[in-house]
């Protein structure tokens, strides 16, 4: 065959596809970036997919509507009429003579042509339900259908090269001749303890009393071991950077003969392991440590709760674990800890595999005891790097700006605590500890003074914390030295800080590429951490759409967690859920922000809205698609007409009926809502999706402006973990 053969089969009819696309049944209009994704364009077809667009405009046979969405045209005439049309029809009615005051001469219309009969369908009888006139039925996609679109929307990675596969499969169990050099620890009370559906189990400990107090082994898995520099396995572990946990899947960043077992601490199985094994004293402060390679056995494999339970009932290896946290954690409670409780939604899924329930689960002492012995762990890991000067990946967060400051010692006052009082006295501008702003958000934090929501917005208010190759400090721990060691399976920095320590316990010379190439890395795994967590997020919120998508029109009552001047969210206790109630949607009254008490007032009635709140809410709309949970306040009267629901919803979503048929203009225009920097920053855009960087902007001829083909200012997400 002449030619490119691999060009000519890749080459596609975009043309025949987007047609295809904005007539399928289901299909609502989307975005370039939208479509780009249904259609599955790579980057470097974008060019053809924008011609083939242009020439279907010119043709006719596709419009721009709203919001920049691309839509089909209908050979019955169904679709809106274009400015030229419209000119030329009003230059037509224009000129015709009166008939009577206001009105027209009419034509002559041609004969209605009957439509056909449609078939009864038979309809269930309706479930009773709080709320007449609702129609609470989702139309939209199946469950798997949206598991796909999520991955579609959030770049998901898919499965492994055959390079990658085959790599992975040449491993076998570790031999004798791989433990040489090697400390022994197989005959140490090595337990592991893991959520019990973990798909990985990179860390062990084992603890023993001293004269002095405790010795802690913290042993984790040496993945690095199994991937060497520059290697297929490496690269793809670069590009993923992390794994993504999912409510339903993992997407992992190691094959899952690595990731489940070869590189996992399992119970009877020799492992090998890059340990640290600390002396630490009655009062919880780290005395020495010391890195080693080892090879280990675990003894007991336990999941949270059953950890709990024998150590309840007197367990003596167990105890001495928890006496050893317990120390370190009340260290660090003196040096002012940042103690947050905030709740993690568990989902759980019925036999089909549909998200069933979601619910908040109460959190164990033993969560904490492997907690701290991480954080120990993690924190000699960066003293090691700072030390010797290698070139690893710290774990940096900044200190919170002045304004942030004064937003959080103005919600505070509120509650009657105390206001933030900046000091005169000079602090090391070298690192990101400050001690008098880290007392003063101990102090509120401490003892539950603050509610949960308003500690999400104390922790939203706050920077995220980065990946650097500079040591500068974790803010919040309140520690100048701070990396992550404990977690290779799934964080790519904490790989890279092994093969470097390695490198430094071997005595070899530290390649000097790795220097520039850390800083590299260090920017590409903090972009990857910011996708990874919106995903993470995002796959909670479509899990919760799910959920109620059956139960629009219901009562409810929840908590607001947020207050801004484009209307409240509230959060949902059963089931979980978290969702907006637009002020649009409150037609009960004229709400107004108060920025500086921040809350919304009701003009008429007086009445606030604040973060705290307990609130009656009504379901208007539940979209797993997008991950949309929409409310309205539940005390409105059942004849006030309705909002449009929001655009970019799914196709097929649950919506309330009640108010008349709306068109595809109405509802929430651009311009219509004051985006607030919480919006920008936690949220995204409540209008569309956050679109991520990619393809360029699609200029339909004759637009004073390009199509939202992707927008720049993606998502933050929420803050980043420790």
């Amino acid at each position: 065959m002449a030619g490119n053969w691999k060009s000519k089969h890749l080459r596609r009819n975009f043309a025949q596809e987007l047609m295809e696309l904005v007539h399928a049944d289901g299909y609502g209009g989307g975005t370039f970036r939208e479509v780009r994704h249904m259609l599955n364009v790579s980057k470097e077809q974008v060019p053809a997919l924008q011609e083939a667009l242009a020439d279907l405009i010119d043709q006719g046979r596709l419009r721009i509507g709203a919001r920049d969405r691309i839509y089909g045209i209908q050979a019955e005439g169904k679709n809106r009429t274009t400015k030229r049309e419209a000119r030329d029809t009003e230059a037509k009615v224009r000129h015709k003579p009166l008939r009577g005051p206001g009105s027209f001469e009419p034509e002559e219309a041609p004969a209605p042509v009957p439509k056909p009969a449609r078939a009864a369908k038979s309809v269930a009888a309706p479930l009773p339900r709080e709320g007449e006139g609702w129609n609470a039925k989702y139309l939209g996609p199946s469950w798997k259908k949206v598991i796909q679109l999520f991955a579609d929307t959030h770049e998901l990675a898919g499965p492994f090269t055959k390079a990658v596969v085959d790599q992975a499969a040449s491993y076998d169990e570790p031999a004798e001749a791989e433990f040489e050099g090697r400390v022994d620890c197989r005959a140490d009370d090595v337990c592991t303890i893991d959520p019990w559906n973990a798909h990985d189990h990179d860390d062990a400990v084992a603890v023993r009393e001293t004269a002095t107090g405790w010795q802690m082994d913290v042993h984790i898995a040496d993945v690095s071991h199994y991937i060497p520099e520059a290697s297929a396995l490496d690269k793809t572990a670069v590009k993923r950077s992390f794994t993504t946990y999912l409510p339903w899947t993992a997407v992992t960043m190691l094959p899952g003969n690595l990731a489940a077992d070869l590189c996992s601490l399992l119970d009877g199985k020799d492992r090998l392991a890059l340990s640290c094994r600390m002396e630490i004293g009655r009062d919880g402060q780290i005395l020495s440590f010391k890195f080693f390679e080892a090879v280990v056995r675990v003894r007991r494999f336990l999941a949270y709760e059953k950890a709990q339970e024998l150590a309840d009932a007197g367990d003596p290896s167990l105890n001495l674990l928890k006496t050893c946290s317990e120390a370190m954690l009340a260290r660090r409670r003196a040096d002012n800890l940042l103690e947050f409780d905030l709740p993690e939604p568990k989902i759980v899924f019925d036999d089909n595999g549909e998200p069933q329930d979601a619910r908040v689960e109460a959190r164990l002492p033993s969560h904490r005891w492997i907690e701290e012995a991480m954080l120990a762990a993690n924190r000699c890991c960066a003293r090691l790097l700072d030390e010797a000067m290698l070139p690893g990946l710290h774990r940096v967060h900044e200190p919170p700006e002045n304004e942030s400051l004064a937003n959080i010692s103005g919600w505070a006052k509120l509650l009657g605590l105390p206001s933030w009082k900046p000091t005169n006295t000079e602090e090391d501008e070298f690192t990101n500890v400050r001690p008098h702003a880290q007392k003063y958000l101990a102090d509120l934090l401490s003892d539950g003074k603050i509610p949960v929501p308003l500690q999400t917005k104390v922790v939203r208010s706050m920077k995220k914390a980065r990946y650097s190759a500079d040591c500068m400090g974790h803010f919040a721990l309140g520690w100048t030295h701070y990396a992550h060691y404990t977690s290779p399976i799934r964080r790519y920095p904490d790989l890279w800080t092994h093969r470097v320590i390695k490198a430094h316990l071997r005595g070899e010379d530290i390649p000097s590429r790795w220097a520039p190439n850390a800083r590299r890395l260090a920017t590409h795994v903090s972009g990857r951490e910011d996708a990874t967590v919106k995903a993470e997020r995002s796959g909670n919120k479509s899990c919760a759409a799910w959920i109620l998508r059956d139960r629009v029109g219901d009562l409810f009552e929840g908590r607001v967690t947020g207050c801004e001047p484009i209307g409240v969210f509230v959060l949902l206790d059963k089931p979980w859920a978290e969702g907006m109630m637009h002020v649009k949607r409150m037609k009960d009254d004229f709400w107004e922000f108060d920025e500086q008490r921040s809350e919304l007032r009701g003009k008429r009635s007086g009445r606030t809205l604040r973060v705290g709140d307990v609130v009656k809410v009504r379901l208007v709309q539940a979209d797993p698609v997008q991950g949309w949970v929409d409310f309205e306040p539940g005390d409105l009267p059942e004849a006030m007409p309705n909002p449009a629901p929001r655009p970019g919803a799914a196709h097929g979503y649950a919506q309330d009926d009640r108010g008349h048929q709306h068109g595809p203009d109405d509802g929430f225009r651009r311009g219509d809502r004051e985006e607030s920097r919480y919006e920008k920053a936690s949220r995204g855009t409540r209008d569309a999706p956050v679109a991520r960087s990619g393809a360029k902007p699609y200029a339909r001829p004759g637009a004073g402006r390009p199509a939202q083909g992707g927008r720049g200012g993606g998502a933050k997400g929420s803050r980043g973990k420790r």
